[in-house]
């Protein structure tokens, strides 16, 4: 066999093996197991009154900390503005758009879409639960569940000049596989 012919079966015989024995990479999906902690602050433009009117509210998340996997995420942000007929007596939150989207402390983001929203009205709160589904970005496919608590507004500042803004805790959870 000319000296040629071995050489080139012996090239080829050395990518093959070296291509057999690279690390294949499979794609996975990413498990989060993840709850973060923060603020919200809602903003009433015009203030709400016991009128009901036509407002933008605008809601601004922070979380943090953020705790579990993936450990590399410390924070995250959401901020949501949309148009609504608000009042004091009709304080459930927010915005009604059932998608946002959360800025995470690593520069990826996950859109959100809001499934099922459940209210509830304890004394001086409002507090609403969401469960949902991260329908883009990363963790896309995992299960989220959003808790915010609002104080209830200042009865007086109803009555008066309106309620401008209002605050609270909120929890956001994302758990389960993405795909």
């Amino acid at each position: 066999m000319s000296t040629a012919i071995v050489r080139s079966v012996s090239s080829a015989a050395v990518v093959s093996l070296c291509m057999w024995m690279a690390p294949i990479q499979s794609a996975h999906a990413e498990t989060a197991s993840l709850t973060c902690q923060g603020t919200e602050v809602v903003q009433y433009n015009p203030p709400l009154t016991f009128v009901p009117t036509s407002i933008t509210a605008t809601v601004q998340d922070s979380y943090a900390p953020c705790t579990g996997s993936p450990a590399t995420l410390s924070s995250g942000s959401t901020t949501i503005s949309d148009t609504v007929v608000r009042s004091c007596d009709v304080l459930t939150n927010s915005a009604t758009k059932p998608n946002y989207t959360v800025r995470w402390s690593d520069g990826t983001t996950s859109e959100i879409y809001t499934q099922n929203v459940v209210v509830q009205r304890p004394v001086g709160e409002v507090v609403r639960i969401e469960s949902g589904a991260v329908v883009s970005g990363r963790f896309t496919g995992a299960n989220t569940l959003r808790t915010v608590t609002l104080l209830q507004s200042d009865v007086q500042a109803c009555m008066t000049t309106g309620v401008s803004s209002v605050g609270g805790p909120v929890v956001l959870q994302i758990t389960g596989p993405a795909t």
